[in-house]
C-alpha cells in the first residue's frame, strides 16, 4: 500500500519546486545544441541534486519518513557534490576546452566516503533513517551527523571561494585581452553563481536564525525559489546557460594567470619604439573602430608579440587593454555627441559608430572616464552651446 500523503502549504511549495527541478533538468540535459553541452549537463546534475534535497523536505512535511528508509539513508551523500558541481559549472562557463580529467575524481572522495559510511551502517544493522527521524523529533543528532554537516558546509564554502576566484580572474583576463566585453556577460555569470549558491546561503541563514540542526523548510524554500528564478531565466534569458561568448572564453585555466613581465627581454628603448608605433597606428588606422578588436589582432596589425604589446600598454599607458582601447572610443564619442551633424543620432548609434557593441558597455565606459552618462554629457554640451550663442 503506498504511503499516505498529507498536503500543507509547506508541502505544496516544495512539490512545486520539485516539479520545476525535474522539468528544467530535463530541458537542459536534452537541449539540442552542440555548444556548451558539458555546461548544461553540469547544471542539470546540480538541479537534480537540489531535487533530492527538496524530496527530503517533502517526505518530512507530507509523508511518513519510515516509508522511505533507503532514500533518507543515502540522500546526504549528494550533499558533498554541491561544491564540486558549483566549481565545475563556473569553469565550464569560462573555459572553451574544459573537460573532465582523471584527477577530477579526487573531488568525489567526500561523497564516496559518505556512501561507504552509510552502506556500512546499514549492513551493520543500523538503519540510518532512524537517526534522521530522531533529529527531526528531538534536534539532538549524534556526532557523525554533526561532523558530516560541518564538513559539507566547509567544503561548499571552499568551492564557492574557488568559483569566485575564477570569476575575478576571467574578468581581469577579459580586460587585458579584449575590447568588447559587455557587462551583461560577466553579470550573467555572477548572477548564476549567486543563484546556485542560494541553497547554501539559505542554509547558513537558517543555522544562524533557527539554530542547528533541526529540520526546517527554509533551505528547501530557498531551493524552490532558485528553481522558480531559473525556470523564468530559461524562458527570457536562455543565453545565461550558454557560457561566455566564444571570443571571451579561454582555452584552459592556465590562461587566467596574470601576466608578469619580470622575465621580459624588452629594454627601455624597445618599449619606447613599440609605444610610439602603437600610438601612431591608433591615430592613423583607428583599429578601435573594430567592435571585436582583441589584443592578438592588434598585435598582428603591428607585427608584434602580443605579450610585448600588453606589457607596453600596461607600463607606458598604465592601463589594461580594454581601458586603453575604450579611451579612444570615448574621446571620439565626446566629439560626436557635440557635433551638429550627429545631433539626430541616438546614443546607441553613436556607441556603435565609435566601436562599442552595446549600449550598456558604452554607458559603463563613458561614465567611468567622464563621470557622466552620455545623455547627460550631450545635454550639458548643448546647454553650454546655447548659452554661448
Amino acid at each position: 500500500m503506498p504511503p499516505s500523503v498529507v498536503y500543507s502549504w509547506t508541502a505544496v511549495i516544495l512539490w512545486i519546486g520539485l516539479y520545476q527541478c525535474l522539468l528544467l533538468a530535463f530541458v537542459l540535459w536534452w537541449m539540442q545544441k552542440n555548444a556548451f553541452v558539458l555546461l548544461r549537463h553540469l547544471l542539470a546534475a546540480f538541479i537534480m541534486i537540489m531535487g533530492v534535497r527538496i524530496g527530503v523536505g517533502i517526505i518530512h512535511y507530507s509523508a511518513d519518513p519510515d516509508a522511505f528508509p533507503l532514500f533518507l539513508s543515502y540522500s546526504p551523500v549528494v550533499n558533498f557534490l554541491y561544491g564540486p558541481l558549483f566549481y565545475f559549472i563556473i569553469r565550464a562557463f569560462i573555459e572553451r576546452n574544459f573537460r573532465f580529467q582523471p584527477i577530477h575524481l579526487l573531488h568525489l572522495i567526500p561523497s564516496v566516503a559518505m556512501l561507504a559510511y552509510r552502506t556500512w551502517e546499514i549492513l551493520a544493522g543500523y538503519t540510518v533513517h532512524q537517526t534522521f527521524i530522531e533529529i527531526i523529533r528531538d534536534g539532538n543528532p549524534p556526532l557523525p551527523f554533526q561532523v558530516a554537516g560541518g564538513l559539507m558546509l566547509l567544503l561548499f564554502a571552499g568551492y564557492m571561494s574557488l568559483g569566485i576566484r575564477q570569476i575575478v580572474r576571467i574578468n581581469r583576463h577579459i580586460r587585458s585581452t579584449a575590447s568588447f566585453s559587455d557587462p551583461i556577460h560577466l553579470n550573467g555569470l555572477i548572477f548564476l553563481a549567486v543563484l546556485l549558491s542560494m541553497p547554501f546561503i539559505s542554509l547558513l541563514l537558517t543555522l544562524g536564525l533557527v539554530g542547528a540542526p533541526r529540520l526546517v523548510p527554509y533551505p528547501a524554500f530557498g531551493i524552490s525559489l532558485m528553481m522558480s528564478i531559473m525556470v523564468v531565466l530559461s524562458m527570457v534569458r536562455p543565453d545565461i546557460f550558454e557560457g561566455l561568448p566564444d571570443l571571451l572564453m579561454v582555452n584552459e585555466e592556465k590562461e587566467l594567470e596574470p601576466r608578469r613581465y619580470e622575465s621580459s627581454s624588452l629594454n627601455d628603448g624597445q618599449k619606447e619604439r613599440i609605444h610610439s608605433q602603437l600610438l601612431a597606428h591608433m591615430e592613423a588606422q583607428k583599429p578601435w573602430l573594430n567592435q571585436e578588436l582583441t589584443l592578438n589582432e592588434l598585435a598582428g596589425q603591428l607585427n608584434l608579440n602580443a605579450r610585448y604589446l600588453s606589457q607596453v600598454i600596461n607600463e607606458r599607458q598604465q592601463q589594461n587593454f580594454m581601458d586603453f582601447i575604450n579611451g579612444y572610443r570615448i574621446r571620439r564619442a565626446q566629439e560626436l555627441l557635440c557635433h551638429p551633424a550627429y545631433s539626430y543620432f541616438t546614443v546607441l548609434a553613436i556607441a556603435q559608430e565609435v566601436g562599442f557593441k552595446s549600449r550598456s558597455a558604452f554607458y559603463t565606459a563613458f561614465k567611468t572616464l567622464t563621470g557622466k552618462t552620455p545623455t547627460a554629457y550631450r545635454e550639458e554640451q548643448m546647454q553650454a552651446d546655447e548659452s554661448v550663442s
